[in-house]
């Protein structure tokens, strides 16, 4: 049987695990499965979760129409997802 990988998106971090062909120096944890010893690679890279990227995203957004009330197309959304944020003017 072939390994595989695992790459899951949270919301506020991605995690990536796998068993390297080659040797890699960081993130490295010896895993025990049925009496069978893994040296499985595992790392989670902070704010490239789903909400995360989401917010980052909306902002860049709002940035680029300005300060007016506006309802701003996201062009990054799937067809039956949440196509648009709506972006209010500050009150002062």
């Amino acid at each position: 049987m072939k390994p595989v990988g695992v790459l899951e998106m949270g919301g506020g971090s991605t995690q990536i695990a796998f068993l390297p062909v080659h040797s890699v120096l960081a993130h490295m944890f010896p895993v025990r499965v049925a009496g069978v010893a893994y040296h499985l690679y595992a790392h989670s890279y902070l704010h490239y979760g789903q909400n995360y990227i989401l917010s980052r995203v909306n902002n860049f957004l709002s940035q680029r129409v300005g300060n007016s009330t506006t309802l701003i197309a996201n062009p990054c959304m799937l067809t039956g997802g949440e196509k648009y944020i709506l972006k209010i003017k500050s009150v002062v």
